[in-house]
């Protein structure tokens, strides 16, 4: 049965209604901690179990991470330890759950998540999964975080490869810098081979059999044994000469010592390959000083675009997918078929190929 209050009294809450439609529910706290040093508090749900944000993600690794597939799981746990480690940047640590996953702080976790959409919105479906199971604890109350969480449209666009002239440039500012040859021999080897970072970066010498131009690389893709990969004979002779300027000798190259069984690619003299992260810093920094790439194409542009470039340039040259696919070594060769697109530029072209051609076929007859 609703509550009856005199006329005085719903007067003033209309006018108060008024009000707070005028300078809202912040406004009002403003004023009234200022003019009467009262604060509203806001309405706590009873059914909610305080717990404070480690303890929290702690219990969602426990009882839900662990029980998902092992891929799923790697996953999830990566990003919930990234989670935990910004939470540590931003001295949330002993904070409540209820004050750390937030909108607030979700959107200032995500902005300084780099990465193509389809990246973050698996980071943001990871959150939404967390904040699901929270909800149904009873650790979080229902709380509106569509708008932070909302999926970023993913357009499907062609892999970013570079241009022959920006190769050309790409290799000639590495080879300025400093361990410049140690670089320009990585990203041509790359560029040359198709192979991704973690595979070029763990390459071993002792790998290599050169007779038959022949590579066996290691990366989070394939199986312990790896993959072959093949060399051109530019790229072979680019090993070779790589070998010999940083110290080694022609026996060295094909025996199976100790000294053979080190990383090609080391800041360690072969103990250690190369950060990841470092290849990654001296490719950025060569393409941002980059003049054959327009500045709104440089963002979206990683070692992997060399990966890319060879894909794109293979086919260009008359090669098939099918190739390409063993040559990238996708298991699935679905996944090549994205390199068959073709730029409206490249339509245009084969278009013009083909009027050309008649032409010429009137010409002759």
């Amino acid at each position: 049965m609703p509550i009856l209050l005199k006329q005085e009294t719903q007067d003033s809450y209309n006018m108060l209604d008024r009000v707070i439609a005028q300078i809202g529910i912040e406004g009002l706290q403003i004023y009234l901690a200022s003019k009467y040093d009262v604060i509203l508090q806001p309405r706590i749900d009873d059914d909610i179990e305080e717990i404070t944000v480690l303890d929290a993600l702690e219990l969602f690794e426990t009882e839900d991470l662990n029980l998902r597939p092992p891929t799923t799981k790697k996953t999830y746990v990566s990003e919930l330890n990234q989670f935990r480690k910004f939470l540590e940047r931003q001295k949330l640590n002993d904070d409540l759950l209820a004050d750390c996953l937030t909108g607030k702080v979700l959107k200032e976790y995500l902005k300084h998540k780099s990465g193509s959409a389809t990246t973050q919105n698996k980071k943001k479906a990871f959150f939404r999964i967390m904040h699901s199971f929270f909800v149904e604890q009873h650790l979080l109350s229902e709380s509106d975080l569509s708008e932070v969480l909302k999926f970023a449209k993913v357009y499907d666009s062609l892999p970013r490869a570079l241009s022959k002239e920006s190769v050309e440039e790409l290799l000639t500012i590495v080879r300025a810098t400093r361990y410049g040859l140690r670089y320009f021999t990585l990203f041509l080897y790359m560029v040359g081979t198709g192979t991704r970072i973690e595979e070029a970066t763990t390459l071993k010498w002792a790998k290599i059999r050169w007779d038959e131009s022949e590579m066996t690389v290691h990366g989070k893709h394939h199986r312990v044994d790896g993959r072959k990969v093949y060399g051109s004979t530019e790229i072979m002779d680019l090993l070779r000469n790589y070998r010999r300027l940083v110290g080694g000798s022609d026996a060295d190259l094909y025996s199976l010592n100790s000294s053979s069984n080190k990383y090609v690619f080391s800041a360690s003299k072969g103990t250690n390959p190369l950060s990841i992260r470092t290849v990654q810093e001296v490719f950025r920094n060569c393409v941002n000083s980059m003049t054959t790439v327009s500045e709104s194409l440089k963002p979206s542009l990683t070692p992997h675009s060399l990966r890319h470039t060879f894909a794109v340039n293979y086919l260009r040259a008359g090669g098939d997918l099918y190739t390409l696919s063993k040559l990238l070594g996708h298991a699935n060769p679905k996944t090549t078929a994205i390199y068959a697109k073709l730029t409206p530029e490249e339509l245009k072209n084969a278009a013009d190929e083909v009027v050309q051609y008649l032409l010429r076929g009137e010409n002759n007859a």
